[in-house]
């Protein structure tokens, strides 16, 4: 999951890289702000991965356009196989655990229900590994 948050420092350290990202209004992208990824709120990681998601063409354009070493190497680990699968397995796997989260951390927290939640939950990623996202999303 690291690999995202030094892209949000390659933007965060410069006012005018984040100007040239407006390649996202030509690309038909959304406006998106790279967030950082913080360790010790790993929910923030959906945020983080969503805007990567979101704006990979935007980015990879950005990057590959760009001349100096660090937006090179960027430009080339957005393009890696490895890179854009771990995103995407990211986006089929953290809604669910966010919502079995956001399910612990509610103030009205009915325990009982507990075990139903990491049930559901469960069944979700099973579903995920044996059929793919569309049919976890189904059920929603």
């Amino acid at each position: 999951m690291k690999p995202h948050s030094p892209v949000f420092f390659y933007f965060k350290r410069s006012f005018c890289r984040v100007e040239k990202l407006a390649v996202q209004e030509l690309l038909d992208s959304p406006q998106l702000r790279i967030h950082e990824v913080h360790q010790v709120r790993w929910l923030a990681i959906y945020r983080a991965v969503d805007t990567i998601y979101c704006s990979q063409d935007a980015l990879s354009t950005f990057f590959h356009n760009e001349r100096d070493a660090t937006a090179q190497g960027y430009a080339k680990k957005l393009s890696q196989k490895e890179f854009v699968h771990a995103t995407y397995l990211l986006m089929d796997l953290l809604p669910l655990i966010t919502k079995l989260s956001l399910f612990f951390q509610r103030k009205d927290l009915d325990l009982p229900l507990s075990p139903v939640q990491v049930n559901l939950c469960m069944k979700d990623l099973q579903r995920l590994n044996y059929y793919g996202a569309g049919h976890v999303y189904a059920r929603a």
